[in-house]
């Protein structure tokens, strides 16, 4: 799965997740151990986009496909696309909206494979190095045989990421990409 690449004078704000020694480390190691090989957020918080996205997510849910769709006009197809895009499941429908929209733009299909295996509390305020023991395990996969995008809504600390690309992998995706829509500090 070749690294997803930002398009559009729009993307300039785009962060990079570095999942880096140092945060494999936090990790347990297990981000080298799952070989997630491009993780990036598109936006932050406080661009127009961002703000857009907040008022789907927590005052007009039925605006999700339409930020999902300004969000995934600014991601180029990769050269060498995933064989499968997989959402974060979430009680919002924008992770899955945002999922579903790159399927059909790039004509990939969209499988929501991961399932939470026990309650998991909202990380939000959570201290960064208390999240992955508080994700560790709570995610199980469908059997896949492809490289995988895994796409969810916002990203903190990577620790959600990084637990459903472990899942991921354990059910046998060759490469796990992990992207979001949003990056938050």
């Amino acid at each position: 799965l070749a690294p997803l690449r930002r398009v559009g004078a729009r993307a300039d704000r785009l962060g990079h997740i570095a999942f880096s020694a140092a945060a494999g480390a936090a990790y347990r190691g297990r981000m080298v151990d799952v070989r997630v090989v491009a993780a990036m957020a598109i936006a932050g918080v406080t661009t127009d986009l961002g703000r857009r996205y907040l008022s789907a997510k927590f005052d007009d849910p039925s605006q999700s496909a339409a930020v999902a769709a300004e969000f995934a006009a600014l991601v180029a197809r990769p050269d060498v696309p995933p064989g499968l895009i997989v959402p974060v499941p979430s009680s919002t429908p924008i992770a899955a909206a945002f999922a579903a929209e790159l399927g059909r733009r790039w004509d990939v299909p969209v499988l929501g494979a991961l399932r939470w295996t026990r309650p998991v509390p909202p990380l939000k305020h959570v201290p960064v190095a208390d999240r992955p023991a508080l994700i560790d395990a709570a995610f199980d996969a469908e059997r896949v045989n492809a490289s995988v995008l895994v796409v969810d809504d916002v990203v903190r600390s990577g620790a959600t990421l990084g637990e459903a690309a472990r899942a991921l992998r354990a059910a046998g995706a060759a490469h796990v990409a992990c992207l979001a829509m949003l990056r938050v500090e």
